[in-house]
């Protein structure tokens, strides 16, 4: 068990800060498509920050998540393998998470950051604010289920069922 190489638990502990940084960051991407839904102008200086056209860096650390778990595996000297049950669930739990990010939240952000001028205007389009709720509401699904996931995958990593 690698539990005495200070190394390895630096690795543990960014792999973490990068699973809590990249999901909280896509559950800030909810939130804000709910507030977005409402339709509020009020809110709509707001939403124009949050939705700013530019690339949501931070929920991209979910990308490190997989990595850094390859290289604490390969520093675990055989205490843990890929083929246990534990990683095996929560690679399938991240892999279902990204698709959900890349498929309809990151697309979704793109469309509410270019809607979102639309909807601050003096006259809104009824059709772009029928849309744009649509958006925001699968946005807000698919971060939801994200939240859902990540718990999910931090009950498996600290149980390890199957050890």
């Amino acid at each position: 068990m690698p539990d005495s190489d200070p190394f390895y638990d630096v690795v543990v502990v960014v792999h973490i800060v990068g699973s809590v940084a990249g999901f909280g960051a896509l559950a800030c991407t909810g939130v804000f498509a709910a507030v977005a839904r409402r339709g509020k102008t009020s809110n709509g200086e707001a939403i124009r920050r949050y939705f700013n056209g530019r690339t949501n860096w931070l929920a991209r650390t979910v990308y490190s998540v997989p990595i850094l778990g390859l290289v604490l595996l390969a520093m675990s000297d055989g205490a843990f393998r890929f083929d246990e049950a534990w990683i095996v669930a929560s690679v399938v739990l991240w892999v279902l998470a990204v698709a959900l990010a890349e498929l309809v939240i990151w697309p979704g952000e793109r469309f509410i950051s270019v809607a979102a001028e639309g909807l601050t205007s003096e006259k809104v389009d009824p059709s772009l604010r029928a849309r744009t709720g649509q958006v925001c509401l699968r946005v807000v699904m698919a971060t939801a289920t994200c939240v859902v996931v990540f718990a999910a995958s931090l009950v498996i990593m600290l149980v390890k069922p199957g050890r």
